[in-house]
């Protein structure tokens, strides 16, 4: 019997860190928050977003980051099409 709790309390930590570790890998990896709904059984992407994007650190940086570097390819691309 002691084997069958001490599995029990594995599964469940193993269930916790899952729960919280997937949805940042799938973040880091730049994995749709779509996706990472579906493969958490979560009925809305809101769901998720709303349980999980705040434990992201730097998610309005790297949206800064990214938009800024669009803009600056952009206008080097018009510049030079312009000479």
């Amino acid at each position: 019997m002691a084997r069958a709790g001490s599995q029990a309390s594995a599964e469940a930590a193993a269930s916790t860190t899952y729960g919280t570790a997937m949805p940042l890998t799938c973040w880091r990896l730049n994995v749709h928050p779509k996706i990472a709904s579906e493969r958490l059984g979560h009925s809305r992407v809101g769901i998720t977003l709303d349980l999980y994007s705040h434990v992201v650190g730097g998610l309005q940086e790297t949206a800064v980051a990214l938009v800024d570097d669009a803009m600056a390819k952009a206008l080097q691309r018009r510049s030079e099409t312009l000479g």
